[in-house]
């Protein structure tokens, strides 16, 4: 039985996600952090069901959730925050606490999970990690501006993500697995759908669509391992990414001071330095 973690799974379209997954026949963890909110994920009677208290603005809750979910198959990062007061949408309307919570969720706490889910990540053949992004998210396809701080923490969430990806590949190959195997992670975009922050939006598509559709996408990308792009729900790119390297080139030498921070990433987990010290790595 495959495992899925839903992180932020207890109202919107990460609910939908959870009972989705259960009607599927999956284990499912799913996560909250606001539990005067999340009275419906503790309503799904299921044995299936495991339901988690996950706040990704703080470390030590993250921690606190790989330690006990250490077998997930998907991990679906569903968390996320507008950081806006409709109609306030553009730069100048927006403060700087609203653009910070955005990106302290869209985009610091994407990477949170990364970061702390690597070991497990590493260990699961075809595994798959989803960040639940946003069609304006696209700098390509930005031609109306606004939503400010949304659309920049996605965009930078987004990059997280790939380059995790790219990470995780070079890693996986480095140990002497399959490239036909290795973990894929990956930014999708729902598109507008009839439930959280598109509920009752005119044209919003109905949830079961938007799941059965995404759901495709993602065992798409998990057998075909095409992780370079922003997907849309369609099954098609909303951007393309160019082909990693490491891809490229499978024989190129691993250098050490590459060698070292996957030594440090994997085995100092909770040292609060990590995150400055792999920023300053270079390949040379």
């Amino acid at each position: 039985m495959k495992h899925v973690l839903i992180i932020g799974g207890n109202r919107g379209l990460g609910l939908a996600w959870t009972k989705y997954y259960l009607a599927e026949g999956y284990k499912v963890t799913a996560t909250y952090h606001d539990r005067d909110n999340s009275q419906a994920i503790f309503d799904i009677k299921s044995k299936k069901l495991n339901v988690l208290e996950c706040d990704v603005t703080n470390e030590m809750n993250i921690t606190a959730l790989a330690d006990k979910v250490k077998d997930a198959d998907y991990i679906i990062y569903n968390a996320g925050t507008k950081g806006y007061k409709v109609p306030f949408t553009t730069p100048d309307k927006i403060t700087p606490q609203e653009r910070e919570f955005a990106m302290k969720v869209n985009c610091y706490g994407v990477d949170s999970v990364m970061r702390t889910f690597l070991p497990i990540m590493l260990t699961r053949k075809n595994g798959v990690f989803v960040y639940m992004s946003s069609g304006v998210s696209s700098t390509l396809d930005n031609a109306s501006g606004g939503y400010h701080p949304y659309r920049m923490s996605k965009a930078a969430g987004n990059s997280a993500v790939r380059n995790m990806d790219i990470f995780v590949t070079q890693t996986w190959l480095k140990n002497g697995n399959l490239a036909s195997e290795r973990p894929v992670l990956f930014a999708l975009s729902p598109g507008l759908v009839d439930t959280g922050m598109g509920a009752g939006v005119g044209g919003a598509m109905p949830v079961k669509q938007a799941l059965e559709e995404m759901d495709k996408v993602i065992e798409n990308v998990g057998k075909s391992k095409d992780s370079h792009g922003l997907w849309s729900h369609n099954n098609t790119k909303i951007e393309n990414y160019v082909e990693p390297n490491v891809l490229k080139v499978p024989s190129q030498p691993i250098l050490p001071a590459y060698q070292e921070s996957v030594k440090k990433l994997l085995h100092c987990q909770s040292k609060p330095s990590i995150h400055s010290m792999v920023l300053r790595t270079r390949l040379r």
